[in-house]
């Protein structure tokens, strides 16, 4: 009889319990009204922060090269003229120029043969600069400014010239993207890539 009672009273135990529990998840939950205001305690206010200010660097038209005379020697002003209408070729040309170092015994050579067939071009040879032609590891780069009175299909037509182009194949170059473009102050500035390994 004890224990008849004691499952009894344990059985009751457990309904109560259960009871309370359903009363609990079915009993509505109390929402507050549009109008009460709820009080918020923000910490004390915090030592005054100047803003920061980010400055986002602009690219350069030219980065720097690594080697220092290729460096000083590239036209900036003929590289940023024609630096919208660059291709992808010439971007990988440009980062040889960048990257590459230069061997004056090889270099020299190569760059008096390359500048005297660019100024056997008539639309080259009497430009407001002559062409400059700077050559690293596996690339070669020419630029210059032709006269003011020549337009930009001529001196595109210039920098395909047979004999030149044959002239660079000789010395090991085979010539990549050519891009011209207006300059401040008149004139047409180029930009011929020629490379040893394609």
């Amino acid at each position: 009889m004890d224990r008849a009672s004691r499952r009894i009273g344990g059985l009751a135990g457990l309904s109560v319990i259960a009871v309370g529990l359903c009363w609990w998840s079915l009993a509505p939950i109390p929402r507050p009204r549009p109008d009460s205001v709820a009080i918020v305690h923000a910490p004390a206010a915090a030592a005054r922060v100047e803003p920061v200010v980010i400055a986002v660097p602009t690219p350069a038209p030219t980065p720097q090269a690594a080697d220092p005379v290729v460096a000083a020697r590239r036209d900036a002003t003929v590289l940023a003229a024609v630096a919208e209408k660059r291709s992808p070729d010439d971007l990988v040309l440009d980062g040889a120029m960048q990257r590459e170092p230069r061997d004056p015994l090889r270099a020299e050579p190569t760059e008096a043969a390359m500048r005297a067939a660019l100024l056997r071009v008539p639309a080259l040879a009497g430009g407001k600069e002559p062409p400059r032609v700077l050559c690293v590891g596996t690339t070669c780069e020419v630029t210059g400014v032709a006269s003011g009175g020549r337009s930009t299909v001529e001196i595109e037509q210039a920098l395909r010239d047979p004999a030149m182009l044959h002239a660079m194949v000789a010395r090991g170059y085979m010539p990549g993207p050519a891009t011209v473009a207006a300059v401040a102050g008149g004139g047409v500035g180029y930009v011929l890539y020629l490379n040893n390994e394609m």
